[in-house]
């Protein structure tokens, strides 16, 4: 049987992670902007959450091997160009993991509770509040 977005919980929809990411941010001050306050930012910086999620069988158990990624990209200017920007990776962080459906909501929220705190730690090092 295949395993479809009902059977992976409301909390782990693409809406409701966003919207927990979003909180996150704000909880730790860091902003969250407009796309119209994005584009007057200076690099463009933006987080890129992924998530991709298969389904194996491995004899008569099927298993569900799962990766995340959190991605801050935004554009930087070449040593060898310095009037070109381009987008790149500057904070990236991953988790994968193998469960069984059961508990894939959970291993899910984990992941993304997990690297959200690695990503706000990491920021605010990098930011201290004046």
């Amino acid at each position: 049987p295949g395993l479809n977005r009902d059977d992976l919980g409301a909390e782990i929809s693409p809406e409701s992670i966003q919207t927990y990411v979003e909180m996150r941010l704000r909880v730790a001050g860091i902003p969250v902007v407009t796309e119209e306050e994005w584009l007057k930012t200076p690099g463009s910086p933006f987080l890129y959450l992924h998530f991709e999620l298969y389904q194996a069988n491995v004899g008569p158990v099927i298993i569900y091997p799962h990766s995340m990624s959190l991605k801050m990209m935004q554009e930087v200017i070449l040593v060898g160009d310095s009037d070109r920007k381009v987008p790149a990776v500057t904070w990236e962080k991953s988790i994968m993991g193998c469960v069984g459906q059961q508990a894939i909501p959970e291993n899910v929220r984990a992941a993304r509770e997990g690297l959200m705190d690695r990503f706000i730690n990491d920021y605010l090092a990098a930011n201290p509040k004046k």
